[in-house]
């Protein structure tokens, strides 16, 4: 960010944190539809928990394994 005013700085790191969450629903829903990962709603929650198996397979798929951890 070095050369920019604050408010330009400002304007890219709210841009970015309104990424985030567009990101993370489709790294999500790509587990999802992989069968690797299943969402649970919690009636407490509004937010769903991201449930993650078999773990062990994500070994051998590379790409899996990279998308569960960028939402980590």
């Amino acid at each position: 960010m070095v050369g920019h005013t604050i408010a330009e700085v400002r304007k890219v790191l709210a841009a970015q944190r309104a990424e985030q969450p567009t990101e993370l629903d489709e790294l999500t829903q790509k587990l999802v539809d992989a069968g690797i990962a299943t969402l649970a709603q919690n009636s407490a929650s509004s937010t769903p928990t991201v449930i993650v198996r078999g773990r062990a397979s994500l070994i051998n798929d590379t790409m899996a394994s990279d998308e569960l951890l960028r939402i980590r």
